[in-house]
């Protein structure tokens, strides 16, 4: 699995971490085989996720739902 951000401009690296991250959160879950999830389940580790990379000290964008 890939999850590329090369066909957008992306000027600094605080906006290339806001758009990579839910990407990632999401591809990480398909990777590990849940293709067979609702949305509703997913924004809601999404969110748990995000709050940890939060406290990592890595930016991204606050997950829509």
């Amino acid at each position: 699995m890939q999850g590329c951000l090369w066909g957008e401009y992306l000027p600094t690296p605080e906006r290339v971490s806001d758009m990579a991250f839910p990407r990632f959160i999401a591809l990480a879950e398909l990777a590990n085989g849940r293709d067979r999830m609702s949305y509703g389940e997913f924004v809601e580790r999404a969110r748990a996720m995000s709050i940890r990379l939060s406290e990592l000290g890595i930016r991204g964008r606050p997950i829509a739902g």
